[in-house]
C-alpha cells in the first residue's frame, strides 16, 4: 500500500509596507505564502503551487487574493514572488535521484 497526498506548509512570510488595514487602518500588513506540494509516504517530494494570504498584524484579518482590495495587489504579489520554494520540499526527488544514481553506479562497476 503506497501512501500518497498533498500537503501545505509556510513558505515564508513578508512585511507589506505602505499599505494600511481596510479593517482597522494599522499599517501593519503581512503577506504569508504556503507551499502545497506532493508526498509519498510523508516525505515531501515536489512542490506544486504557492498560495498566499495577506494578515493584519493588528486586527489578525486574514484575506486571500480573491477577497483582496486593489491596494493590495501589487505589494502582495511583489511580497509573494520574493518567496522560493523550501528547499526541504524537495526531499523525495533528492533520495530517488541518489538511488538512480547509486544503481546506476552500481552496474557501471559490475561490468
Amino acid at each position: 500500500m503506497i501512501f500518497f497526498g498533498t500537503k501545505a506548509s509556510l513558505a515564508g512570510t513578508r512585511p507589506m509596507p505602505g499599505v494600511t488595514c481596510a479593517n482597522c487602518g494599522h499599517d501593519a500588513l503581512t503577506a504569508a505564502v504556503y507551499s502545497q506540494y506532493f508526498h509519498i509516504y510523508w516525505i515531501p517530494t515536489f512542490p506544486f503551487k504557492r498560495r498566499g494570504m495577506s494578515v493584519c498584524s493588528f486586527c489578525k484579518q486574514a484575506l486571500e487574493p480573491a477577497e483582496m482590495p486593489a491596494q493590495y495587489r501589487a505589494p502582495f504579489e511583489a511580497a509573494q514572488a520574493s518567496v522560493g520554494r523550501p528547499l526541504k520540499h524537495f526531499t523525495g526527488l533528492f533520495i530517488i535521484g541518489a538511488l538512480v544514481l547509486i544503481l546506476m553506479l552500481s552496474a557501471l562497476f559490475r561490468s
